[in-house]
């Protein structure tokens, strides 16, 4: 099917007009996925239950105690504070 320029134009001014993607939208959806993967692993039968964070290479392992986020304006921050005492921030922001 050919499009006309003004079909074309009209695609684009549309697409220009949506509210553009913000920093605390990733942000939760990140947070969302640490919690489903920490859920998944809390599911596990004891036997088979894989801690939260691991890691062969660098044979550390870790539950992760707790998640919280934080808006800082133009940029959003990820807080992972695990078992072993270590914290971890994960800033986001546009490019």
């Amino acid at each position: 099917m050919t499009r006309t320029r003004e079909e074309n134009a009209a695609d684009l001014a549309a697409e220009e007009a949506r509210p553009r993607t913000k920093a605390v939208t990733i942000a939760a959806m990140i947070a969302e996925l640490i919690e489903s993967h920490m859920a998944k692993c809390d599911e596990a039968h004891p036997n088979d239950r894989i801690p939260h964070v691991m890691s062969a290479e660098h044979e550390t392992r870790a539950d992760i105690d707790s998640i919280a986020t934080a808006d800082l304006g133009a940029e959003h921050l990820i807080e992972l504070q695990l078992c072993d005492g270590t914290t971890f921030n994960i800033r986001v922001e546009e490019a």
